[in-house]
């Protein structure tokens, strides 16, 4: 049952100006007679005082109550919630509080009505009006937003560098979504085959990332891409090593120092699972976070900048990189 519902049933109830019947009964007769209900655990005495109001209600109750319904005044349901189990609580005002919060109520109807400059009777009308202007506006934004998109997409194209015939790229992007970023990775690899792109978008404290690779990128056996390892124990080394057969350079995330010099503890497990592949590909191991320092976008297209170098060049250089450090002893992103 709503709120409205039961406000106007008992509100009718009220405004019918019963008059109370009050009687003195053996508990348990008139259960009986009444159809009442006993409830184990309860205390009765041997006879109870039974209150009816106009056939409409009917309790046991010892308290004291008005003569006639209609001394109750206006009746207002303020709220209803659940205290346990298939038990509710309803909260309400009778009398002056409920006037007072009609009034209330009324005084706010009013505002928004001439806020919205119409009648109250038309705030709804005017509401959804207002709802749908505002959805059209949206629409309008968000397809302005996608051109615009679109346009500087094709300026990264414009500026992108030829690696082996490759249209190499990276760009940030403020405010982004991850939906326009993969429309925009979309636009660049149905405009340019040859592409292979790194976009990020940072929107507030939220960082998105997306790797892109044109047909004729991927036909020449480039991948661009994240692999995430989820479980390091047992590692999953055929698995890796599978989905790395094919790919030219590859950049180890790790997030702490290893125990030994040959890099962090994936990285050393990726170097091993690689080993006996026929086209291994070229790896570095680049350490990262190290001292709670944060991983920036500009960090991570210097990673994949670095890869690009070293599909261009065919040379590592130092494999055992740190991002983010001040260090001068070893090399640095």
């Amino acid at each position: 049952m709503s709120d409205e519902f039961a406000s106007d049933s008992l509100g009718r109830a009220i405004a019918d100006r019963d008059y109370l019947d009050r009687k003195f009964l053996n508990v348990y007769e008139s259960a009986m007679k009444f159809d009442g209900e006993i409830y184990f655990g309860e205390k009765y005495g041997e006879t109870v005082r039974v209150v009816e109001m106009g056939g409409f209600s009917m309790e046991f109750c010892g308290g004291t109550h008005l003569d006639n319904t209609a001394k109750a005044g206006p009746f207002r349901i303020k709220s209803e919630s659940s205290v346990a189990s298939g038990v509710r609580r309803m909260e309400a005002t009778c009398g002056r509080l409920s006037l007072e919060s009609m009034e209330k109520s009324h005084s706010v109807l009013s505002k928004a009505a001439q806020f919205l400059k119409t009648a109250p009777a038309g705030l709804l009308e005017r509401m959804e009006q207002q709802a749908g202007e505002m959805k059209q506006l949206r629409q309008a934004v968000d397809k302005f937003k996608a051109e615009a998109s679109l346009g500087e997409a094709k300026q990264f194209l414009a500026a992108a560098k030829t690696v082996k015939g490759l249209h190499v790229l990276t760009a940030t992007r403020e405010g982004l979504d991850a939906n326009a970023l993969r429309k925009m990775g979309d636009f660049l690899r149905d405009k340019d085959p040859a592409v292979v792109g790194v976009l990020a978008s940072i929107s507030g404290e939220k960082i998105t990332f997306l790797a892109v690779c044109g047909k004729d990128a991927v036909k020449a056996g480039v991948k661009a891409g994240p692999i995430k390892i989820r479980v390091f124990r047992p590692f999953p080394a055929e698995e890796l090593a599978a989905a790395l057969a094919h790919v030219k350079a590859v950049a180890v995330m790790d997030k702490s120092e290893g125990f030994s010099g040959t890099g962090g503890p994936v990285y050393a497990e990726t170097a091993a699972a690689c080993y006996d592949l026929e086209n291994r590909p070229k790896l570095i191991n680049v350490v990262y976070g190290l001292g709670g320092r944060d991983c920036t976008v500009s960090h991570v297209e210097n990673v994949f900048n670095h890869l690009f170098r070293i599909i261009e060049t065919g040379q590592v250089g130092g494999r055992y990189l740190h991002m983010g450090q001040r260090s001068t002893e070893k090399e640095v992103l």
